[in-house]
């Protein structure tokens, strides 16, 4: 456990400072935007002479952090830092990545309605994750409670990397437990009947099928640039992409129905599907799947789920559907094969009407 200042020469004649921080077999480096001058003048060396003292002000704290840290203590200052000021940086940090984005805006929501006087780190122990834990579980599903629940664990979790606090509380209450969702899907004779009904916004039309053939989420569709999809000499398609949710590049066959989807190819900046942002997609398909004779409440990411199952009841294996649909845990794609094995349990049962069985008396 050591700290050590190190200096870096700039090509202006300054000199970076940073500190060389190795603990617990780990070494970092912590820069301090802080310069030493070129001491050609005296009024430069009493300039780094007033650095020198305050960057050693930031070793001995660093060194007494450490300290702390050794034999399980968060240090007092950080233990009274705001909570849910450090999480909304967060939530704003990902506002910029847009990765859940949504899910942490809601919680900060949460986070605020519960602590309507403000919350330090100090406060949020074993007793305060448990009693937050009932008051999302109160008039929310288990899943959006689950979801939310975990949003503060992970913040935590970065709280423990960013040496605010010494362990996660957190992981020592137990989580809403998740419950499984229905998941709507259409099956190729629906397919094939919302492909033939009448839909008032066409792109949008075309966007969804293009999405139950290529099992793309919507951000995903909206995103998709000509530049995306790459097609080779032979004719076969492929889209290389990165997944707005997961942030992971993605390299995905597309069958030649959805090319024709698409039409023709335009510049490679351009987008391939000109969706309306404001367009109320939700009431547009379910006018459309009434026109169509489908019942089922559809949404667009329903699209999605008909791509896995469709690939499933093709007899295409569970691992490659995992792939295509780009997943980093196969257990969220065993959800379909559970609806496809209900599927094959329906079509089993088709067979009760015929008759197989005979009066052995009569004989």
């Amino acid at each position: 456990m050591n700290v050590v200042l190190r200096k870096k020469k700039l090509k202006d004649g300054r000199q970076s400072l940073y500190l060389d921080i190795y603990h617990n077999g780990n070494r970092n480096y912590e820069f301090l935007k802080m310069y030493l001058l070129p001491e050609e003048t005296y009024e430069n060396r009493l300039k780094n002479r007033e650095v020198l003292e305050l960057v050693e002000r930031i070793k001995s704290k660093r060194l007494l952090e450490m300290q702390h840290l050794k034999y399980g203590f968060t240090p007092d200052f950080k233990a009274r830092l705001n909570f849910i000021q450090y999480f909304e940086d967060l939530v704003n940090k990902r506002l910029k990545t847009g990765k859940n984005y949504q899910t942490w805006k809601i919680t900060l929501v949460h986070l605020k309605a519960y602590a309507p006087n403000g919350l330090t780190f100090d406060q949020v122990d074993d007793k305060w994750m448990e009693n937050f834990r009932e008051y999302l579980e109160e008039g929310r599903s288990n899943n959006s409670a689950a979801s939310y629940f975990n949003v503060v664990k992970h913040c935590l979790h970065q709280a423990v990397r960013d040496r605010i606090i010494v362990d996660n509380p957190a992981t020592r209450v137990k989580s809403p437990k998740l419950e499984e969702t229905k998941r709507e899907f259409l099956t190729a004779t629906e397919l094939t009947l919302a492909a033939k009904a009448y839909c008032k916004d066409p792109e949008l039309k075309r966007a969804f099928l293009f999405s139950c053939l290529t099992g793309l989420r919507y951000v995903d569709v909206r995103c998709l640039i000509w530049e995306d999809i790459r097609v080779d000499a032979d004719g076969t398609a492929t889209i290389h992409f990165t997944q707005k949710k997961t942030k992971g590049v993605e390299y995905l066959p597309v069958e030649s129905q959805a090319l024709k989807l698409i039409g023709e190819r335009k510049e490679n900046h351009e987008s391939v599907f000109n969706l309306n942002p404001s367009s109320n997609k939700g009431s547009v398909i379910k006018d459309w799947m009434l026109n169509a004779g489908i019942q089922k409440k559809i949404t667009f990411h329903c699209a999605r789920h008909s791509y896995a199952v469709l690939l499933l009841e093709k007899g295409v294996g569970i691992y490659t559907v995992s792939r295509l649909l780009g997943h980093r845990d196969i257990k969220t794609t065993m959800i379909y094969a559970n609806i496809v094995d209900s599927t094959k349990r329906k079509a089993v049962n088709s067979l009760t009407d015929i008759q197989v069985f005979w009066d052995e008396q009569k004989e």
